[in-house]
């Protein structure tokens, strides 16, 4: 078996190429760089900054990530009866774990008391 009839794995048969061909295939990465360039200034150009008013808009609608500290107080002060700590668990959305060394730091700082399972803010 001879090379000549067989196909490379792209194109026409290896022996057929043309000579010629492979120098107009070549690729002048300057030019493809300007031209993307171009139409990447191009793009640039039709699409606008935010001003600042959108800007404080999306700062102020982002949801900033709260300590746990923060979510049991704020769910003690909303809550209009002592909590137990499954439903503080429930509202916080804290894990079982977190939520136990949240409460003995707060016991500990005198922030919050806790009576027969139940937990409220300390009467300060």
């Amino acid at each position: 078996m001879s090379n000549s009839g067989q196909t490379g794995a792209i194109g026409p048969p290896v022996s057929e190429q043309p000579a010629s061909d492979s120098a107009s295939v070549s690729v002048q990465p300057e030019k493809l760089m300007a031209k993307f360039d171009e139409k990447l200034m191009e793009h640039a150009s039709t699409r606008s900054m935010p001003d600042e008013d959108s800007a404080a808009r999306c700062s102020a609608t982002a949801e900033q990530p709260r300590s746990p500290v923060e979510r049991v107080l704020e769910a003690l002060g909303g809550a209009e009866q002592p909590l137990s700590r499954r439903e503080l668990r429930e509202t916080c959305r804290l894990r079982n774990a977190t939520l136990v060394d949240t409460l003995a730091a707060l016991q500990a700082d005198g922030r919050i008391r806790v009576e027969a399972g139940h937990i409220q803010l300390a009467l300060i």
